[in-house]
């Protein structure tokens, strides 16, 4: 994995997420998912190789209003890309994805947009027993 210059990107992850923070505050959202391989690359400005012939990585992301989770296998990271992400993305193990959202929707009402990829997660989700 490596992080791609914001030259090439057009905006540095910093301001993504602060844009992402923004629309959670109009929606009154408590909440991001980012579950597309793209969008999570897109987002942080990472590239990868874990699918041939495709820049992408395994990883999802959860953006909060106060914090930014990023779910990838940890021996992906090198020091070149935690110091582009920096202190404002946590960095879990990839498996803890799934735990971290019954925690993060314990409680709620959850609302899903038609999307593919959004709802082979929600198949997921539910063939595991998880109640969101």
């Amino acid at each position: 994995m490596f992080a791609l210059d914001v030259k090439y990107a057009g905006k540095s992850h910093t301001d993504k997420l602060g844009n992402v923070r923004q629309e959670l505050e109009k929606q009154k959202a408590r909440a991001l998912v980012v579950t597309m391989l793209d969008e999570v690359a897109w987002l942080f400005n990472l590239r990868g190789s874990d699918i041939d012939f495709n820049p992408v990585f395994f990883a999802y992301a959860v953006v909060s209003p106060d914090s930014t989770h990023l779910f990838v296998d940890p021996d992906q990271i090198n020091q070149g890309v935690r110091a582009q992400l920096g202190q404002e993305v946590q960095l879990l193990p990839y498996d803890e994805f799934i735990p971290y959202l019954k925690h993060l929707g314990a409680g709620l009402q959850v609302r899903f947009m038609t999307d593919l990829a959004l709802i082979s997660g929600v198949q997921f989700v539910t063939r595991r027993g998880i109640r969101c």
